[in-house]
């Protein structure tokens, strides 16, 4: 079963813009951004059958990493940590650590390449590669920047309620699916 988390709580950072807003990109320290249009905010997408929502408040459209602590509300048979991200100004790995409560579980690495690299540094994935990429100066299409798809895989289900993560904000994050296991 999964379980899409809603992390608009903890969004800090505008990913996206509009051609009428190009001046509000966060993607990168040159204030690039991801096209808007080409994103639906309003349903599920699915990549390996996994179902992913973006979404959106007066915060932004992701998480850049800088220690947030997400809470799940209840706790879970944890089989997989599916997330869609990108990093910016190079390429990142950060620990991830799993608690249930304040018990320290595990702690497992998540890495993203740098949004314009075409290639991934890591084993991760390319869940959509757009054809330009915002600027302040207009679009420029030149780059082709990505967002990554990697999962945090554990070998038997770990039962927990809450993740941390690491403080770098170069990564980001714009969706979080929990694969769950359902005891039968």
């Amino acid at each position: 079963m999964y379980k899409i988390i809603n992390l608009n709580y903890w969004f800090n950072n505008k990913g996206f813009t509009n051609e009428d807003e190009l001046e509000k990109g966060e993607l990168s320290l040159s204030f690039s951004s991801l096209p808007q249009k080409l994103i639906n905010f309003d349903k599920n997408i699915i990549y390996k059958g996994i179902p992913f929502k973006f979404s959106q408040n007066n915060s932004g459209d992701n998480m850049e990493m800088t220690g947030q602590r997400i809470y799940f509300g209840e706790t879970w048979n944890i089989q997989n940590i599916h997330v869609l991200g990108t990093s910016n100004n190079g390429s990142f790995c950060e620990e991830v650590h799993i608690y249930n409560d304040f018990k320290p579980l595990a702690s497992k690495s998540i890495c993203f390449s740098d949004f314009i690299q075409p290639f991934p540094q890591f084993d991760e994935e390319i869940v959509i590669k757009f054809p330009y990429t915002h600027t302040q100066n207009g679009i420029n299409d030149n780059f082709s920047p990505i967002i990554w798809y990697t999962s945090i895989d554990f070998d038997k289900p770990i039962q927990a309620n809450n993740l941390l993560f690491e403080d770098n904000p170069s990564m980001h994050i714009f969706c979080m699916t929990i694969e769950v296991k359902i005891n039968e």
